[in-house]
């Protein structure tokens, strides 16, 4: 018996030793975060085989080391297909790439559409907000779908030069929220955010949601009374103000039930998180809900390519490029068709931008600042990524076509854009922002957060979407939604560089990953692992 645990006692020591050393050997020692200026390179990183069981991420030695392991980083591919997809996407031509007589904004045909005009609309309040002059009477105009026809083949998107099978999946996703039946009909209850939360934010939630009603065979709909990002003048319905309902069918007159597991049989739900047993971001519908078999084929095809990869999140699917493919349909479809002012009162806007755009125009974001540093440290293990990286790829994307543009996006916060204009002056080339607009850069809050005010950021979604060309972050929401809208709006053979996920290719990390010991370093949850 005392030989029996003597054994036991051995064993286990010998495998804990093991596991110990193995850990220390594949996944490297944390090291404390480093002090550094954004334009000082950290030594270059090195990489250890990848055993067929592991993560390639717990195995990669980064540096900086990544400070903690979450459950997208196990889906993460090894540094080789990073490599490649980064390649890929460099290769794109910005003035090539793109169906330019597309516009990024659709314009929602009013035949077939009830017109309609809100309260206060006449009196001009919500125009001036937008600073809009001249707008005649059927430019205010307000229109709501008449029933449940789907008109003109998914007009609001182009034949060519989207994901696969967009326009398929548009079909579909409208046929799941146009029932045959409303009053059989089961309804999710989405809310957009009250306060003054970013707009991109905002729109990913309504996204994250519509996808859900899809997997669990509900319809959205949007409660918005009180979103920051909807004027007063708009009458108390903030989507309906600015695009038309997801479906034709009445909203219950219920109330939404808060629940917290998919298998609730009330009649209009809404989730208690986000992330809701059963309708979390990880559940994505089956892509055969909604297309043929022959497409499930193509987006399978689509996501296997690592130029289709982007670091979106900790959570498990936040790489997964099937849920890229999803938030892109749907956040198009719901965006699909416009107010007819809102579509004219954005054109308006551009226009004093320069748009429409003669040639490429490479869009960027920088945020830099403190509130996306923690993000940016939990996801990819840099604070922030340095001017440099956006110097670098900017310049590849207008070195190929001399007559390419660059536009600053304006949810950058002013001093970063004076820098990054400053920075590329060597390019001779124009430099396009809403902080050129003469009338909606304005604000002491949108000097440190950017495009914050109401016209700003509506302006600012639809000139990043109608780039050619994009340098940014996916971990910014903004960035995030603007890469989905232009997957679907004839752009998606065009050149995106996210360098969230740069960051996860050694050299990429090591030349301009920033991590400073005086910057937030705090996890996100308890559900993941240090890498000790």
């Amino acid at each position: 018996m005392n030989t029996s645990r003597a054994l036991l006692f051995l064993t286990t020591a010998f495998l804990l030793v093991t596991g110990l050393i193995q850990q220390h050997f594949l996944v490297g020692r944390l090291a404390q975060p480093q002090t550094k200026s954004p334009l000082t390179s950290p030594p270059s990183s090195t990489e250890v085989p990848i055993p067929p069981t592991a993560s390639p991420v717990a195995v990669q030695v980064m540096k900086p080391p990544m400070p903690y392991l979450y459950p997208v980083h196990k889906q993460i591919p090894p540094a080789k297909a990073l490599r490649q997809g980064l390649a890929t996407q460099a290769g794109k031509d910005p003035v090539t790439c793109a169906v330019h007589a597309v516009p990024s904004l659709p314009h929602t045909p009013v035949e077939g559409y009830e017109r309609f005009t809100p309260m206060h609309v006449e009196r001009g309040t919500l125009l001036k907000e937008f600073y809009v002059e001249g707008f005649g009477k059927e430019d205010g105009l307000f229109v709501r779908e008449r029933g449940g026809e789907l008109r003109k083949d998914a007009w609001w998107v182009p034949d060519e030069g989207n994901i696969p099978c967009t326009k398929e999946a548009q079909e579909g996703i409208w046929k799941t929220q146009h029932p045959d039946d409303c009053k059989s009909a089961m309804f999710l209850q989405t809310k957009l955010k009250e306060k003054a939360h970013g707009l991109g934010s905002a729109l990913s939630l309504v996204v994250h949601d519509l996808i859900t009603s899809v997997a669990v065979g509900r319809v959205l709909t949007v409660q918005s009374r009180k979103w920051f990002f909807a004027s007063d003048s708009c009458g108390g319905d903030g989507w309906g103000c600015y695009f038309t309902a997801p479906s034709h069918c009445p909203v219950p007159q219920e109330h939404a039930v808060t629940v917290t597991k998919s298998s609730s049989k009330h009649k209009i739900i809404a989730k208690k998180t986000l992330d809701t047993k059963g309708m979390s971001r990880n559940d994505l519908p089956r892509l055969s809900k909604i297309l043929s078999p022959q497409c499930v084929e193509s987006v399978a095809r689509w996501a296997s390519d690592p130029a289709n990869i982007y670091l979106m999140g900790t959570f498990e699917k936040g790489s997964d490029p099937l849920l890229t493919w999803w938030m892109a349909q749907t956040l198009r479809y719901l965006v699909r068709s416009p107010q007819p002012w809102f579509s004219k009162a954005v054109e308006i806007n551009l226009h004093t931008m320069g748009f429409p755009w003669a040639n490429g125009l490479v869009f960027e974001q920088l945020r830099g600042e403190i509130a996306k540093f923690r993000e940016y440290y939990n996801v990819f293990g840099c604070h922030d990524v340095n001017t440099g990286a956006y110097m670098k790829w900017v310049k590849r994307m207008v070195e190929k076509h001399k007559k390419t543009e660059i536009y600053v996006s304006g949810n950058t916060p002013h001093a970063n854009y004076t820098l990054l204009k400053s920075s590329h002056a060597d390019l001779h080339t124009t430099i396009r922002s809403t902080w050129e607009h003469p009338a909606i850069a304005v604000s002491s809050e949108s000097q440190r957060w950017g495009a914050s005010t109401m016209v700003a950021s509506w302006t600012d979604f639809w000139a990043g979407a109608a780039s050619s060309g994009w340098v940014c972050i996916i971990q910014s929401n903004w960035c995030r939604m603007i890469n989905f809208l232009r997957l679907t709006a004839g752009r998606a053979e065009c050149p995106f560089i996210d360098l969230g996920m740069a960051m996860m290719i050694p050299e990429e990390r090591g030349e301009h990953c920033v991590v400073r010991s005086d910057w937030p370093t705090k996890p996100f949850s308890s559900v993941l692992k240090k890498l000790t």
